[in-house]
């Protein structure tokens, strides 16, 4: 398996993504979304602030990081994630 940290070049919210991708568990997209969004409102009670920086939107099924789209595009463009599957296992 290659290892992927921040010296990748890829974002702390990239690397989060990434991690939570190639769990066991085999969560898809909007698993991970929604264990970002609980990770990060979590910590916000505690310190006003969130873990990744995002900012959310409100969508029909649920909040969705503003920026997560970008960062995925970025994944697919380094031919890191496929939508679906990690191509670099």
């Amino acid at each position: 398996m290659e290892v992927i940290n921040r010296d990748s070049g890829l974002s702390k919210n990239q690397l989060l993504f990434l991690y939570l991708l190639r769990r066991p568990r085999g969560d898809g997209f909007i698993k991970i979304v929604k264990t970002i969004f609980k990770a990060d409102m979590e910590f916000f009670k505690e310190y006003r602030k969130t873990i990744t920086g995002y900012t959310y939107e409100k969508k029909k099924n649920g909040p969705v990081p503003a920026g997560i789209r970008k960062d995925v595009d970025i994944l697919k463009k380094k031919e890191i994630y496929r939508g679906g599957i990690c191509s670099r296992a």
